[in-house]
């Protein structure tokens, strides 16, 4: 593992020592680990002790079209489906237009289940105070990328999030390096910094709304310019870290796990440090004006980031 640090940006990496289990890591933390992410720090796993055969993923590749395929796809759906008396394979399943061998595509589903359920132990043990935790997805991403953007994860294109969920639950998100070669990534201000240092961007003012506040910054070209850390992660390493509150990027990786999980903001050692809920202050601090979304997505619109 190499840590570059850039001394302009505060030193929010948090190393783990080595482990040989998750009970040992829940041991040794217990809640500084749910700390640390609350507070938008980059947690780094020097090993994620997950049994798998690494040998055979690291000699895959999906196609570019299945870049992030995961469990919404239907990775763990049931192979096998019934058909009057007899057991058949599920020819729709998303395995077996991937691997047209039936044995190969059972092999794959077996271990992407066996992975994905240690992954699903692993986020409760870690973070014990999530207590409501529950899985949104686990992609398996078994294709090269090289030199992604710094970016803040947003949803919604730009529209404002719908109050269904806004502020409601925290995202907790995992990457796995499953890959023979250290995994290179970048990190940067967290968002409250972020916007006190750049907060001449945003001088046509914001909503109180993060997905809409991420869509803009992640699509900035001035984000590419800003001074960032790099962390370069072995095999069976991995970071976790507030995606939608960290600049991250992904410069060159072939092969890794990212696992997004949820859990209700109630759960939250502090819910006020949720990123929704402290948006509004981070923004007062930063002397950045507050506008209504639909001047915000005007303003967008006219300027090609929708």
């Amino acid at each position: 593992m190499t840590i570059r640090r850039d001394p302009q940006v505060p030193n929010n990496i948090f190393e783990l020592e080595r482990h040989e289990k998750f009970g040992d890591y829940a041991c040794a933390y217990k809640d500084e680990l749910t700390s640390r992410y609350e507070n938008l720090d980059v947690i780094y796993i020097p090993y994620f002790p997950i049994d798998i055969d690494l040998a055979f993923f690291q000699s895959m590749t999906f196609p570019a079209e299945a870049k992030k395929i995961g469990t919404r796809n239907g990775l763990e759906n049931k192979m096998f489906i019934r058909n009057g008396n007899k057991i058949e394979i599920d020819r729709n399943h998303v395995l077996v237009r991937l691997f047209p061998d039936v044995s190969l595509a059972c092999y794959v589903h077996e271990q992407i289940c066996s992975v994905n359920g240690q992954i699903r132990d692993a986020m409760r043990a870690l973070f014990p105070r999530y207590l409501s935790i529950r899985q949104g997805n686990i992609t398996w991403r078994l294709t090269e990328t090289v030199n992604e953007g710094l970016h803040v994860d947003g949803f919604f294109g730009g529209q404002p999030t719908p109050p269904a969920v806004k502020g409601r639950e925290q995202r907790i998100k995992l990457f796995i390096n499953i890959d023979s070669e250290p995994r290179r990534w970048w990190t940067s201000y967290p968002l409250p910094e972020l916007l006190k240092r750049h907060r001449h961007h945003f001088a046509d003012g914001v909503p109180d709304d993060v997905d809409q506040l991420t869509h803009q910054i992640s699509r900035s070209p001035w984000m590419q310019e800003i001074p960032h850390h790099e962390i370069d992660f072995p095999t069976l390493a991995a970071v976790t870290g507030e995606a939608q509150g960290i600049p991250h990027a992904i410069r060159y990786g072939r092969r890794v796990i990212v696992a997004e999980f949820l859990c209700s903001s109630k759960d939250m050692i502090v819910p006020g440090k949720h990123v929704q809920a402290a948006l509004r202050q981070w923004l007062t601090e930063a002397d950045i004006k507050l506008v209504s979304s639909e001047q915000y997505i005007k303003k967008l619109t006219a300027d090609g980031l929708i």
